[in-house]
């Protein structure tokens, strides 16, 4: 967890104890440690959003992952 704020802290050009304060004041109702992993897993999952809309290859003919796997011979319209 430790390792993971110092991260953040980094990318986003702050302290760590900068990032917690800010942690501290937009949690409601929870601990702060509790606030701090939702905080953390939330930044990594926006990060993994941003990689995938990045680093993703154009579908061809726009199928998406399901229905290019759908479009093969085993299709469930012709079982």
């Amino acid at each position: 967890m430790r390792a993971a704020l110092n991260d953040i802290a980094v990318e986003r050009g702050k302290t760590v104890h900068d990032v917690i304060l800010e942690i501290n004041r937009d949690r409601k109702g929870i601990s702060l440690t509790a606030a701090i992993r939702v905080y953390i897993v939330e930044y990594y999952r926006e990060a993994l959003r941003g990689c995938r809309t990045e680093k993703a290859p154009p579908s061809p003919a726009g199928l998406t992952p399901y229905t290019a796997r759908s479009a093969g011979p085993y299709r469930r319209d012709h079982l």
